[in-house]
């Protein structure tokens, strides 16, 4: 963010939120999934013809697996209006 404010002279310690912004993994909607939880009724249960699984017990599928590790990074959000001007600068 320093650096979007020595870049743009009309941006200000007020408004550089509105140019640059941390997007980091404790947003809401970044939040893993607990893959060792305490009770039974908090898992996602996955349905396999007759049975039913926990997800964090279910073996059969490479896209459970994957989640499972998954790695989450901040990203800046920058609107396309000033990403010419900001680009190279991080």
């Amino acid at each position: 963010m320093e650096s979007a404010l020595n870049a743009l002279a009309h941006v200000t310690t007020e408004t550089v939120r509105w140019y640059v912004y941390e997007d980091k993994p404790e947003r809401t909607s970044y939040m893993q999934y607990n893959w060792d939880p305490e009770k039974p009724d908090e898992s996602i249960w996955v349905v396999d013809g007759a049975d039913a699984v926990p997800v964090d017990e279910y073996a059969g599928s490479r896209v459970i697996d994957g989640l499972k590790h998954t790695r989450y990074f901040p990203r800046l959000i920058v609107p396309p209006q000033v990403r010419d001007q900001l680009r190279g600068l991080v």
